[in-house]
């Protein structure tokens, strides 16, 4: 009694095929007792041949591709899952285009630009809240012979 072979190379799958098309009938069939022979002459089961003739599911009629790939579909799909997969194709990427160095003048521009974004946000929320301060008091209803500037105190912000 032998071993228990592993799985059918790819190599090997495509010699079945080979052989299973060299002996059809007609273009359609197969002759009896094929499988049974070419099983023996590549020492596996009768029913690895089987599934490879119907994984092939070959059509004659089809110029293109008359069968269908039967190499192993356990390449590619076993082993254990990549936790971060996608981290490795963005750092693919980024090698892929290229490290892009900034320069000094450039930090400082991004900086520059910043700090006016900030300031300009830090101006809206106190404006914002000294707005929210009147509301509450309800001064904009009462004296509305004063000037909005004026309540705001807008010429301490400019």
């Amino acid at each position: 009694m032998r071993a228990k072979k592993k799985d059918l190379t790819k190599n090997d799958r495509e010699a079945i095929l080979q052989q299973l098309m060299a002996h059809l009938v007609d273009n359609k069939k197969l002759i009896r007792g094929a499988l049974n022979k070419i099983a023996l002459d590549f020492g596996v089961h009768r029913g690895t041949v089987q599934r490879v003739w119907k994984r092939a599911n070959v059509d004659l009629d089809n110029k293109l591709r008359p069968c269908s790939d039967v190499s192993s579909r356990k390449k590619g799909h076993s082993g254990r899952n990549l936790k971060h997969e996608n981290v490795a194709n963005r750092l693919k990427a980024v090698v892929e285009c290229g490290f892009q160095q900034l320069d000094e003048s450039d930090v400082n521009a991004k900086f520059d630009q910043l700090a006016v974004e900030v300031t300009e946000a830090m101006e809206m929320s106190e404006f914002s809240s000294q707005l929210e301060k009147l509301i509450v008091n309800d001064e904009l209803k009462e004296d509305a012979g004063v000037e909005l500037d004026e309540l705001l105190d807008l010429c301490s912000l400019l």
